[in-house]
Formats: C-alpha cells, structure tokens, sequence
C-alpha cells in the first residue's frame, strides 16, 4: 500500500517552480494483468508497473501446440484476480529443449 508506481514526468527531470508532478499510488490490491502470450521482458515490465514482485520459470516442450518458445505461457496468479501490491507473480516461459 502507498506505493508509488509510476510519476510523470520521469525522475531527474528538471522542472521550474510551480511545475506539477503527477504520480501514480497502489492502492493496496490491484488486478493483475493477463501477460500469457507476451514475451518475458515485456510480462515482467507490465506486472512491475502494477506494483507486483515477478518470479521466472522455465518450462522444457517439444509440444508444438504450445505457445511458441520464448514466451510466457502460464501464470499464478491468475489474471484479473485481485493480489496485494508487492505480491509474487510466478511467470512460466516455453523453452526448446531441442526434441522432435
């Protein structure tokens, strides 16, 4: 709660006096958002941007109806249900383990 997750304009930048700053607060639980589909790098940057923790697994298929190699096929919490900011999000990312 009270964490400040995003402020416009960005840190370090010079303003003149009587310039506004406008910051964006958790307010204790937010949704979390569906990143099933999207790449690693981006999944984390969305779940951070809602004030939440990201953990990374790997998973080994040589499933070709899976979602392709390199992103994320899985994650818990589910999206939409609502966590405390500063909650764990357990991403599992698809990853060749070179078979048929």
């Amino acid at each position: 709660k009270d964490l400040v997750l995003d402020q416009s304009p960005a840190a370090g930048t010079q303003l003149k006096k009587g310039e506004t700053v406008r910051v964006t607060v958790a307010s204790g639980r937010n949704e979390v958002p569906d990143v099933v589909g999207s790449d690693p790098t981006s999944a984390e940057a969305t779940l951070n941007g809602e004030g939440f923790t990201v953990a990374v697994v790997e998973e080994l298929v040589a499933d070709p109806t899976l979602p392709a190699e390199g992103v994320v096929s899985k994650q818990s919490p589910p999206a939409t249900s609502r966590r405390s900011v500063g909650t764990e999000v357990t991403i599992t990312v698809q990853k060749d383990n070179g078979g048929p």
